[in-house]
């Protein structure tokens, strides 16, 4: 077994590890994946397109 440094540095965000405004019990990680760049929650799969959208729900 051989070990290979990821190649990629991990992406981080100022809204990674917030927890989700949707479910609340989920964490939002930023997601980009060099086509597509988005805001998610692995718990419930909501996706947020944009950080205005984002932060819109953040604020409800």
């Amino acid at each position: 077994m051989s070990y290979e440094p990821q190649k990629d540095k991990p992406t981080k965000d100022e809204f990674d590890g917030k927890n989700c405004p949707i479910c609340k019990d989920g964490i939002i990680s930023f997601i980009n994946n060099g086509e597509d760049k988005f805001w998610g929650c692995g718990d419930c799969g909501n996706v947020w397109q944009s950080k205005n959208d984002l932060i819109k729900e953040l604020k409800k």
